[in-house]
């Protein structure tokens, strides 16, 4: 299997083969058998209702509206006479569309055992890179991937989080098969002191050792 990533620079959008396949032979236009992650701008959204739209064959996933069925909304503290107050719509019952609304841990893996929904559903409040998990279905089959949301406080009430912002998300092109949650990358300045500890103690050794 070829782990090794390839990057569109000009949509920031990052895709790692899942099948044995060089950059030229998988390119990004028809990237079929990859996890396709895109990075695109935050989206905050404050009750004005945001949608996250899949692309089934490429992976990729875009902010905004153009009609497709294969999408997630967001909304901050939204409220619907039958369901209450809710946050995230999963195409409006739509089962092209589903999520996972408890969110996943860095090495999970999202697939067909998920407990998937597709009506509404009222997000945690003050959650920061949180995992969802969701699946989109096209004419192959389902398509498994993620969305990565950061969350405010409380409106107030009961009512969800005041704010809901959308940081990234990624989908898995190969049908029926399932993608793990990625593993927590530190922060520059905390690679940087580990190696400065790494490098002390390295030292500190070699004195002990002279």
């Amino acid at each position: 299997m070829n782990t090794t990533a390839f990057k569109d620079k000009s949509a920031r959008r990052f895709i790692t083969p899942s099948l044995t396949l060089s950059a030229a032979a998988l390119g990004v236009s028809a990237a079929h058998g990859a996890v396709v992650v895109s990075d695109f701008a935050d989206v905050t959204d404050t009750g004005q209702r945001t949608r996250i739209e899949f692309d089934t064959f490429t992976g990729v996933a875009t902010p905004g509206y153009t009609g497709v069925l294969t999408s997630i909304d967001f909304m901050a503290s939204y409220f619907h006479s039958k369901f209450g107050w809710s946050s995230a719509i999963a195409n409006l019952g739509s089962p092209s569309s589903v999520i996972v609304s408890t969110p996943f841990l860095s090495g999970d893996t999202v697939d067909a055992s998920g407990n998937f929904q597709s009506l509404f559903f009222t997000l945690q409040s003050n959650l920061t890179d949180a995992y969802f998990g969701v699946r989109m279905t096209g004419g192959d089959g389902a398509h498994y991937g993620w969305i990565k949301v950061s969350t405010g406080p409380d409106a107030g009430g009961g009512k969800g989080p005041g704010s809901i912002t959308i940081q990234s998300a990624a989908l898995e092109t190969t049908p029926n098969v399932g993608i793990t949650i990625p593993s927590a990358v530190p922060e520059p300045s905390s690679v940087l002191l580990l190696g400065l500890a790494a490098g002390a103690g390295a030292f500190r050794r070699r004195r002990q050792a002279a």
